[in-house]
């Protein structure tokens, strides 16, 4: 890292740890509307505003305009209370009742007594911070891959806040990553990854009726391992609670890796 591109860094991260101090002193539910409210202002200013418009009219194209900007505005308000609760996410150690997974309990303990290890996959929803709550009352050690930020000091502190629901660690995507993952599993550790980004060394999969490119690491390590797939979403109801659900995906195991990775994917 050159001096230049440290001093940009430490500069970003200023700002960065002012917006922390700002959002820490408010409520939970303040600061998600807050800062649910500053997405739907700013956001559509950007570039990525009209290419989410394009994505969804592809996706749903019976959506009227007015519909696709009502779901887009929604979209930027939840981005916003997701970067508000990320920050405070330590607060949901103890404000308990806001997450509540009845349903999905019959299925971790049945995980817990039958497998070593587990992947759970999410997807862009809800607050998917949240995937790996349910987690921790069963005291399953499990970590998560994410893709860094590029300011590495921004990076480490969204790190260290993320070990409150991934006690097992982050893994960092690249070259080693995988030969890293299939150790952890093998070592009885459960994985929390997001399945819903685009891949493009991936497999072209269906994805709301269009093909897409999408990575395959969930279905390769749940086939070459044995260990269970879990497909988990976040809902996200009044406000800052949700409930979190899960379902066992059936992995396709003819012996034709190709074949049984495409079919799981």
């Amino acid at each position: 890292m050159g001096r230049a591109q440290k001093i940009k860094y430490i500069v970003e991260y200023a700002g960065f740890l002012a917006a922390v101090w700002i959002i820490r002193l408010m409520p939970l539910e303040t600061a998600s509307s807050v800062c649910g409210w500053f997405f739907r202002k700013l956001a559509p200013l950007g570039k990525r505003h009209q290419r989410a418009l394009r994505n969804i009219e592809r996706a749903i194209p019976e959506l009227t305009s007015d519909d696709r900007e009502k779901t887009i505005d929604q979209m930027w308000d939840t981005i916003g209370r997701i970067a508000a609760e990320t920050i405070l996410i330590d607060r949901f150690v103890t404000e308990t009742h806001r997450i509540e997974f009845e349903t999905f309990r019959g299925l971790l303990s049945d995980i817990v007594q039958r497998a070593r290890g587990c992947i759970f996959v999410t997807m862009h929803a809800g607050n998917w911070e949240l995937s790996t709550y349910p987690g921790q009352e069963y005291d399953l050690n499990l970590a998560t891959l994410y893709q860094p930020v590029k300011n590495p000091y921004v990076d480490r502190y969204l790190r260290d806040q993320r070990r409150f629901f991934s006690p097992g660690g982050t893994f960092e995507k690249g070259h080693s990553t995988a030969r890293r993952l299939i150790g952890f599993l093998r070592a009885g550790g459960h994985l929390g990854l997001l399945a819903d980004q685009r891949e493009r060394k991936g497999i072209i999969a269906p994805f709301f009726g269009l093909e897409a490119p999408t990575h395959t690491i969930p279905s390769v390590l749940a086939i070459k391992l044995g260990v269970p797939l879990v497909c988990v979403r976040v809902i996200r109801h009044r406000n800052v609670n949700f409930s979190v659900e899960g379902q066992e995906i059936e992995i396709v195991a003819t012996g034709d890796q190709s074949h049984d990775v495409y079919e799981t994917t």
